[in-house]
Formats: C-alpha cells, sequence, structure tokens
C-alpha cells in the first residue's frame, strides 16, 4: 500500500510541476536561500523548426534585485514532499472515518 501512495504522490507532482507552473512558487519558502524577499515564476516557449518548447523557471529574488534560480530536482522533491504529506493525511482520515463507520 505505501507503494501505491507513493506512486500516487509522485504522478500528482509531475501533473502539479508540469501543468501548473505557479505551484513552484510553493517550494520558494525552501529551496530559495535566506535573504530572498521574493519569488517569481518565468514561463516562455521556444520554437526549434517544427516543435516547440514550453519552459519554466523559479527564481529568488533580493532586495538588490539579484537573483538565484533554484535547482529543478529541489523544486521537484520539495513538491514531492508537499504532495506526499496531503497524500498520507488524506489517506489516514479516510481509514479513520472508515473504522468510525464500522463500530457505529
Amino acid at each position: 500500500m505505501v507503494l501505491v501512495l507513493v506512486g500516487v504522490a509522485l504522478a500528482l507532482t509531475a501533473m502539479m510541476y508540469a501543468c501548473i507552473p505557479a505551484s513552484q512558487r510553493l517550494a520558494s519558502p525552501v529551496v530559495c536561500p535566506s535573504g530572498t524577499t521574493e519569488s517569481v515564476v518565468v514561463a516562455y516557449s521556444t520554437r526549434n523548426g517544427s516543435s516547440s518548447n514550453f519552459h519554466t523557471e523559479l527564481h529568488c529574488l533580493d532586495p538588490e534585485g539579484g537573483g538565484v534560480e533554484p535547482s529543478g530536482v529541489k523544486i521537484f522533491f520539495t513538491l514531492f514532499g508537499y504532495v506526499a504529506i496531503f497524500v498520507g493525511v488524506a489517506y489516514g482520515t479516510r481509514r479513520l472515518l472508515k473504522k468510525k463507520q464500522v463500530t457505529a
């Protein structure tokens, strides 16, 4: 059952990361270095012949206007941690409610 929950969390994280670029801002408190005051997600497309690619980047901005771009791997695994906690709590709540329903 644990592997199923991990698989669900990984799938949800991958969909969030790829389909909702703004979700990367959720990871900014963890992945941005101290001293940064703002985080911004930049989304853009590039064309390469007949194909186009969509890119997103999270930028952590400091008060002077400079910025740092955290690793995509760090962002993904931070989001995965959030989603895993959510999936675990949802599963635990479901089991608890089911157990109370059986005993009632």
